[in-house]
């Protein structure tokens, strides 16, 4: 089974969780589909390039916060009363899986 991100139902919300090379070109691929789209880093300069880039929405956490803590932030922030729809994670970060597991 092949899923078209285009016409698709599926994932209208993304979190990306740690802004690499890899998160801001699915972030621009997702752009094209009017996806809405959560960039979050410790990283400002990182937050403010994926805002301009292609991100909906950015957040910034506090160094120390829980995954839990982070997840509830995130989720007032955005309106993400039932969670993100998908969650891109790259980096492998124990907290940033634990985050997005979290708000999904």
């Amino acid at each position: 089974m092949q899923l078209d991100w285009r016409t698709s139902n599926w994932a209208k919300v993304l979190l990306f969780l740690v802004l690499g090379p890899l998160d801001c070109c699915v972030q621009q691929f997702q752009k094209l589909w009017e996806r809405a789209k959560s960039s979050v880093d410790i990283n400002e300069a990182r937050l403010e390039f994926a805002h301009k880039f292609a991100a909906t929405g950015s957040f910034q956490p506090v160094r120390g916060d829980s995954a839990e803590v982070i997840a509830r932030k995130l989720g007032e922030l955005h309106d993400l009363e039932k969670g993100a729809d998908a969650v891109l994670e790259a980096t492998g970060v124990e907290s940033c899986i634990d985050t997005g597991l979290h708000v999904l």
